[in-house]
């Protein structure tokens, strides 16, 4: 029995529905700026810088005459407002295309290799991206002394240590996460008892295998695509200190020219800035 070709018309859903269910960074960082994201295109982050407090309390009182003193009267004069400007470049373009020849689905048990290249698809893109976010948070984020890390309780104090340097840098309390490689992983989960429970009902697969609970306001993911694999490394960060845009720009499907086939291929392109490095805590293992 031949399969009907129209199955093909599902695929580039399948595709785009098995990246966002599966990508964790893009999910934790903001995504506030993406809006029309297009290939080449720079979105421009503007900073507000806060007005200025100024003292309106009454009952000073003038020296212009001692004799018959009076109270300054209340006013107040509008500043200039200022801003910060950051530029974020949409400068990353990847690209997938791949073809499935119609003599490999002459059986209806054929439609099990549709899925699994849709899977493999949606899953390449989902690590292409996360890898990007993570290496940029690595990289541009601010450093914590490299220190030895051999036991749970010193993951757990390093985890104190960033939530002090967020606190200092005044990042707000809410939304913060700190992801965690397999080797710091694995030490914190000897000190178990520390984590807590962490409602995930709202999340995608990713984000909700990734997460493993809440430890001091921090949301804990357990991050595959960090830059180092053979030592404890965490970034911890406030959700906003780093911005990412991300579009499907082309997705087609089409009979191939060269065989018997149908392919697919489609275009993403992102890009991702950090807004503020403070609030970016990255903490590599010696």
């Amino acid at each position: 029995m031949a399969l009907n070709h129209a199955i093909a018309e599902i695929w580039p859903d399948e595709i785009l529905d098995r990246w966002e269910a599966e990508a964790v960074f893009p999910q934790i960082v903001s995504r506030q700026y993406e809006g029309d994201a297009r290939k080449g295109n720079v979105v421009h982050l503007t900073g507000i810088v806060p007005p200025t407090v100024k003292n309106y309390k009454a009952g000073a009182i003038s020296d212009g005459d001692p004799a018959d003193p009076q109270p300054i009267p209340r006013t107040t004069r509008a500043d200039d407002v200022t801003d910060t400007g950051v530029d974020l470049l949409i400068d990353q373009e990847k690209a997938i295309d791949f073809k499935v020849q119609d003599i490999d689905k002459v059986q209806a048990g054929g439609i099990a290799t549709v899925r699994h290249y849709t899977d493999a698809a949606g899953d390449a893109l989902a690590t292409d991206s996360d890898e990007f976010i993570a290496a940029m948070l690595v990289t541009n984020g601010t450093a914590i002394p490299a220190a030895s890390l051999t036991t749970g309780d010193a993951a757990w104090d390093m985890i104190v240590e960033a939530r002090k340097r967020l606190q200092k840098a005044k990042a707000p309390a809410a939304n913060r996460v700190v992801a965690i490689n397999a080797e710091f992983e694995a030490l914190l989960l000897k000190a178990a008892s520390k984590l807590t429970s962490f409602d995930t009902s709202g999340d995608t697969n990713g984000l909700r295998m990734a997460t493993l609970g809440n430890i001091l306001g921090f949301r804990v993911v357990s991050a595959a695509h960090l830059p180092e694999d053979s030592k404890p490394q965490m970034v911890a960060f406030h959700q906003k200190a780093a911005a990412y845009v991300s579009q499907i720009d082309q997705m087609e499907r089409m009979r191939d020219n060269d065989s018997f086939s149908d392919r697919v291929r489609g275009l993403h392109v992102y890009g991702g800035k950090v807004i503020k490095a403070a609030g970016i805590q990255v903490f590599t293992a010696s």
